[in-house]
């Protein structure tokens, strides 16, 4: 993802189980728990399903930044 002061920052992309519930705050604040400050991902985005390919090219997950 495009940051004016890193050049680029990370976003974590979340697939939940089928018959869990979870927003942006509530996974956030479960890394914020476990992780140090600066591994935590800026912003994340909640999908369906990820991608299957052979070999997952950077390309692929363009659409998400």
């Amino acid at each position: 993802m495009p940051d004016p002061v890193w050049g680029e920052v990370g976003r974590a992309v979340v697939v939940l189980a089928p018959d869990a519930r979870a927003d942006e705050d509530a996974i956030l604040g479960h890394l914020r728990g476990r992780l140090a400050p600066y591994k935590i991902p800026r912003s994340l985005v909640v999908t369906g399903a990820l991608p299957r390919t052979p070999c997952v090219a950077r390309a692929v997950y363009r659409h998400y930044a």
